[in-house]
């Protein structure tokens, strides 16, 4: 299911002001099923999250009363006023805290409760910086969005609500989500009222806590001691992060100018999005990482350049930061980790490729599990209520622990500057993958968005959050991880499959072959990218399968291979190139590769150096929209020259192969012999025709405006 969360929460990175907010409440509310936990006593919920060193007040408590809310309101707009006056008549909020009904929004989706609990302040306004927490109002109890059957434990405590119910889960989920993205929280805490009855609700990372309903007409102390607690807790106690805080206005400055002088440095590869680093909407905090040796890095950051905007997961957030100690700007990834026994921190995984000479990896300056105040470290605590007495049924709930990582700027592989920059940066994560094999390290999710560049434009492979390594008792993970678009035919067909160095190979082909086609001009038409999209269905436990575009892509049944003898790893690859390759001869209907390529004699390093397509060189943009000014670049010329440094790069893997096999050895016949088989499937691929009109993925026609 954390996969599953993944793929949903990706569909809402690119999220802009003119998706409609129906769609973006579908898919949060998607996301969250199966991960609300209850229902909890209230007063328990109190004592467990809200804890407080203060006397409660119970007197002034009592003599609260919620009468003057209508009981059959015509909108929840009638409620509204007389929910902050009963609050306000009997002084239940310090005076540092004030009920304030929202009047008008800066929020990109117009997306805001009815009410918020909001540091005092001369402004209105809505912002969802100052939000502490949310009171969602709906005039009728069949608007609530859990059920009331508490005795059935075996179903999800938000199954069977109305329609209207439905439609509240969808909103409350929303308005978490948005308060998770706007501000650094480890949890916050809401309020639902339906009709005459109210829940409190406490989020984090793994899910959601939902109370009992309670009638807060007949016991309005119990709301009343919710909003006394909440204003007697300290930040942390509230959800904020205590490793951020706002910065100060020098600080402000300096990361402005940061940014300003990169942008205005024009041999600086660019960013895209990086000017909206400075959006004035989105606070700007200063946030403390500490590494793994007492270091640590004073970041400047404001808005993420991508996040994922759901509410439970790893919800991952990347920023470009300016590191005061260092005085340069770096990048920060942000995210929730499962704590998994199996699966170490990432940064304990860069650590051990680091000390295994592994290339080309990004330069790691910190990264630790971010800690905490009371308890060590930063962690969820909603899958410890899964298990209690009287909870109904819901996912089985994992626990995630907040982890950053600060690393020296790394550069969208959508930025090469030309054809043959891209294959080089692309044999260089297949060297990476092959050396962390040596070391018994595999990726499990290469993607167009973790292959990446370094400033000198050399090629790394980045975000080894899902790396795992090999059980040399040849024990594997079965859970199938990586991006769709990328997976090997093998696990996109099969989530049961074992992930194994072959499938990061295959994907490391897709991945160049969806960027080829997506940003270079070519004879490929915008349905080419069909194969990428494509799934059959899903099995009996909602994972997605196919591959069969892909299949045809290759003209293969199965272009993999099982075994993990180098011989086998490395003609496997080469078959899966060569397949692929002789179906572009087909679409194309003519060879792809030229007669000197079928030359034994001529060295293919030769041929790389001297043979490269020249004036290819590639704008510095990210759509292929604007190329028409330059020259043509035939795609049967980019995949010719990517399948030779691919090549080159493979056979770097005969060594890599022989680590889990001490009795063997790579010797100078046995690479010499691979390096023949690699000649021979360069001189088929040059020598055979294909029926044309078998497989019509991809048009010959030059692809229009």
């Amino acid at each position: 299911m954390d996969d599953c969360r993944s793929k949903l929460n990706s569909l809402l990175v690119p999220l802009q002001p003119t998706y409609q907010f129906k769609t973006f409440r579908h898919f949060l509310h998607t996301i969250m099923r199966g991960f609300w936990t209850g229902p909890a006593d209230p007063q328990t919920f109190m004592e467990s999250f809200m804890s407080t060193k203060h006397k409660i007040p119970m007197s002034k408590l009592s003599k609260v009363s919620f009468a003057s809310i209508p009981q059959n309101p015509t909108s929840e707009n009638d409620m509204h006023g007389p929910f902050i006056d009963a609050f306000a008549h009997n002084t239940i909020l310090s005076k540092d805290f004030v009920l304030n009904v929202a009047t008008r929004s800066a929020d990109e989706m117009k997306l805001r409760p009815a009410i918020t609990l909001r540091p005092r302040s001369d402004s209105d306004d809505f912002s969802w910086e100052l939000v502490e927490l949310g009171v969602t109002l709906q005039e009728s109890d069949s608007m609530d969005g859990f059920r009331r059957d508490y005795d059935d434990l075996e179903s999800y405590l938000d199954d069977g609500c109305t329609e209207e119910g439905t439609r509240t889960q969808k909103l409350i989920s929303a308005y978490a989500a948005a308060q998770f993205y706007r501000q650094h929280r480890t949890f916050i805490f809401s309020v639902l009222l339906c009709g005459d009855h109210a829940r409190f609700l406490r989020w984090d990372r793994a899910g959601c806590v939902v109370t009992r309903h309670f009638n807060y007409r007949e016991d309005p102390s119990l709301l009343a001691q919710f909003f006394w607690r909440y204003c007697t807790l300290p930040p942390s106690g509230r959800g904020f992060d205590p490793s951020a805080e706002i910065a100060t206005p020098s600080e402000k400055r300096a990361f402005r100018m940061a940014i300003d002088n990169y942008l205005a440095d024009k041999t600086s590869r660019i960013i895209p999005g990086l000017d909206r680093s400075l959006d004035p909407s989105f606070p700007c905090y200063k946030i403390v990482v500490k590494g793994g040796n007492s270091e640590s890095c004073d970041l400047i950051l404001q808005k993420p350049l991508s996040t994922s905007r759901g509410s439970v997961g790893r919800c991952t957030r990347a920023y470009i930061a300016f590191d005061i100690t260092q005085g340069k700007l770096v990048f920060l990834k942000d995210y929730w980790r499962p704590c998994d026994p199996d699966r170490p921190p990432e940064g304990e995984v860069y650590a051990a490729l680091e000390h295994a000479r592994v290339p080309h990896l990004p330069r790691i300056r910190a990264a630790r599990d971010v800690p905490d105040i009371e308890e060590a470290f930063q962690s969820t605590i909603t899958q410890e209520w899964r298990k209690r007495p009287g909870i109904c049924a819901c996912e089985p709930l994992r626990e995630y622990r907040h982890h950053r990582i600060v690393q020296d700027l790394a550069f969208q592989i959508t930025t090469v500057r030309n054809s043959r920059e891209l294959v080089e940066a692309m044999a260089n994560v297949v060297e990476c993958i092959s050396s962390a094999h040596e070391s018994q390290w595999l990726h499990r999710d290469v993607s167009s968005g973790n292959v990446m560049l370094n400033e000198y434009g050399k090629g790394i492979l980045n975000d080894w959050d899902h790396g795992f390594k090999i059980d040399p008792e040849g024990k594997f993970r079965s859970q199938r991880t990586g991006t769709w678009h990328f997976l090997s035919t093998g696990l996109a067909e099969n989530p049961s499959k074992t992930h194994d160095m072959m499938d990061d190979l295959e994907s490391c082909f897709w991945v160049l072959l969806y960027v080829a086609l997506r940003h270079f001009e070519s004879d490929a038409t915008p349905s080419a990218l069909e194969i990428f999209d494509h799934f059959d269905g899903e099995d009996n436990r909602g994972e997605l399968i196919g591959g069969l575009k892909k299949k045809h892509c290759c003209r293969s049944q199965s272009p993999r291979s099982h075994s993990h003898s180098p011989a086998s790893l490395f003609s496997g690859f080469l078959k899966l190139c060569a397949n692929t390759s002789s179906h572009v001869v087909m679409l194309t209907g003519r060879h792809i590769m030229k007669k000197h390529y079928a030359t034994p004699e001529i060295p293919s390093s030769d041929i790389f150096t001297r043979h490269w397509l020249r004036r290819d060189g590639l704008p510095q943009i990210s759509s292929r929209i604007a190329f028409h000014s330059t020259p043509l670049l035939p795609l049967k010329q980019l995949i010719q020259q990517s399948l030779l440094i691919f090549h080159l790069a493979a056979s770097r893997l005969l060594g890599a192969c022989f680590s889990p096999m001490p009795r063997h050895r790579p010797t100078k016949n046995l690479f010499l012999s691979l390096f023949a088989v690699q000649s021979d499937a360069l001189r088929m691929m040059s020598q055979r025709r294909n029926p044309i009109g078998q497989v019509k993925e991809i048009e010959t026609a030059a692809p229009s405006e």
